[in-house]
């Protein structure tokens, strides 16, 4: 900081202000030329680097976002992914969410008869059902669905119709059943796995009253269109009228007030977070308005039996 003079010698860098020189003798070889640098030109080089890692960073996040939208894209319009139910624990939805989210986990039964072809072509009646297990392919129905109503004893030749839209059939064995409580299990024979399927999530009648909206899916005329592949999924809604009623031979109903058709036994009833609440059975035939389901509480209580193979006749020894 003094004025005095200072020798500068050759090679020496000396800084004035902002600017930079170096002394550089006449005969000498140069050192590397420096730049001469000013505080704006400072300050640009920094807002060209900070420039550069804002473009950098904007660029990366934007291939990692196309990267996962294509591969979202493909997995959403690949044929073989997987079908998810999705049943919700806590939020209500309306019928439609209930349709969308819950049709892959339900399909249509046909009874066939004194057939020997690669799939049912002669139905002697049928009905819905409704996946209990994907991984073991079981399908629980209605017994009335598949029983000669004379011996009371399952028909031997059974078919499910796993996805209408392609006309996609496949044979189904009986695994157990229960005329007392109209209900039976199914095996579907093919790797269920490999089916546009998925299996429903069972709730519980603790969580229900009278009121509650409730929705049936199945496929009404199911023995009129089969095995055409015709006939698609249908949705009625309607409400818990009472619950835990007696009629005839059957204990623990639920009363609805959502149409039960021919063709919709079997099929399964959801509330509005689409858990499976109910098996369709039966409506009244003289009374307009009445139609009934078979409780999951029902269900449940008989379904470890079922699958162990449970085969129960006698309509004449049910409770009543």
């Amino acid at each position: 900081k003094s004025n005095a003079p200072h020798a500068a010698t050759f090679g020496r860098m000396l800084e004035l202000g902002d600017t930079i020189i170096e002394i550089v003798a006449p005969d000498g070889q140069p050192h590397a030329a420096a730049p001469t640098i000013t505080r704006s030109s400072r300050g640009s080089a920094r807002f060209r680097r900070s420039t550069l890692i804002t473009v950098g960073a904007i660029a990366t996040i934007a291939v990692i976002a196309l990267v996962v939208g294509i591969s979202a894209l493909t997995r959403n319009s690949d044929p073989a992914a997987p079908v998810a139910n999705v049943a919700s624990t806590t939020a209500t939805h309306d019928p439609s969410w209930v349709m969308r989210t819950q049709s892959h986990g339900v399909l249509q039964v046909f009874a066939c008869q004194n057939t020997s072809e690669a799939k049912c072509t002669d139905t002697f009646q049928g009905g819905t059902g409704s996946v209990l297990d994907l991984g073991d392919g079981l399908v629980l129905t209605n017994f009335h669905v598949i029983a000669d109503e004379k011996s009371e004893q399952p028909l031997n030749d059974l078919w499910v119709a796993v996805s209408v839209a392609d006309e996609e059939y496949v044979p189904a064995k009986v695994v157990g059943f229960s005329a007392c409580e109209d209900l039976a299990i199914l095996r579907i024979v093919e790797d269920a796995d490999s089916l546009n399927l998925a299996q429903v999530t069972l709730g519980n009648e603790s969580s229900l009253a009278v009121g509650d909206q409730v929705v049936v899916l199945g496929y009404p005329g199911t023995v009129a269109t089969a095995p055409s592949g015709d006939q698609q999924l249908q949705l009625t809604a309607g409400n818990i009228s009472a619950l835990g009623v007696v009629v005839k031979n059957y204990r623990n109903l639920l009363q609805l007030s959502a149409p039960i058709n021919p063709g919709n036994s079997g099929g399964p009833v959801f509330d509005l977070k689409g858990r499976q609440i109910g098996v369709a059975t039966l409506g009244e035939s003289d009374t307009q308005g009445i139609f009934y389901a078979i409780s999951i509480d029902q269900v449940n209580e008989v379904l470890p039996d079922l699958k162990d193979g449970k085969e129960q006749t006698g309509l004449g020894s049910c409770p009543s």
